[in-house]
């Protein structure tokens, strides 16, 4: 499943409301996986281990191309700018 709902309208406004409804997309590792959001669209990386669920950006597809070895990630990659994290 990619990311189809890209102008966001009411389904993202009832997940910021009522929380995401996470589904998983594939296992990253031992302890961390992606999920998808059934209402939204978007894609989050999701570690057990720390107990985190962060937006599957960039900087997450890097780690898990690169460093880890997982293939097919890319159409995964969300670009939003809301999720845009400024570092300083």
């Amino acid at each position: 499943m990619t990311n189809n709902n890209k102008g966001g309208g009411v389904k993202r406004i009832i997940c910021l409301l009522l929380g995401h409804k996470y589904y998983r997309v594939k296992k990253l590792g031992y302890q961390s996986e992606l999920v998808g959001c059934n209402r939204c669209g978007k894609f989050y990386g999701m570690n057990h281990d720390v107990r985190v669920i962060l937006p599957f950006d960039k900087d997450l597809y890097g780690l898990y191309s690169k460093e880890v070895g997982v293939k097919g990630l890319k159409k995964y990659v969300c670009e939003d700018k809301l999720f845009t994290l400024t570092r300083g």
